[in-house]
């Protein structure tokens, strides 16, 4: 079952990391997002765990490179746009 969730943390990464990890806690993985828009789908509780980071400073292409190293070592990463260029990254630490 997917779930959708729009919700708006105004830049701040914490917030939004801590709430990831609660949705976590009741089973749920996050497979999109969006500006304010999150898409989960059902899994074991506690399965993944968030981290976000702030690479607004990083050019495209080291945001990409550094992107590609996560996935690399197994990471899950979003890209998320906030306050229309600064970028932030979602990684799912347990994939």
């Amino acid at each position: 079952m997917r779930k959708k969730c729009y919700h708006f943390f105004g830049g701040l990464l914490n917030a939004q990391a801590n709430w990831l990890n609660k949705m976590s806690e009741k089973g749920y993985r996050l497979i999109r997002a969006g500006k304010m828009l999150y898409e989960f789908e059902e899994c074991k509780p506690n399965e993944v765990k968030y981290c976000v980071e702030f690479i607004g400073e990083k050019s495209k292409e080291n945001a990409k490179d550094y992107s590609l190293f996560l996935e690399d070592m197994g990471y899950k990463v979003f890209f998320k746009n906030i306050f229309e260029l600064k970028c932030r990254l979602v990684i799912n630490l347990s994939e």
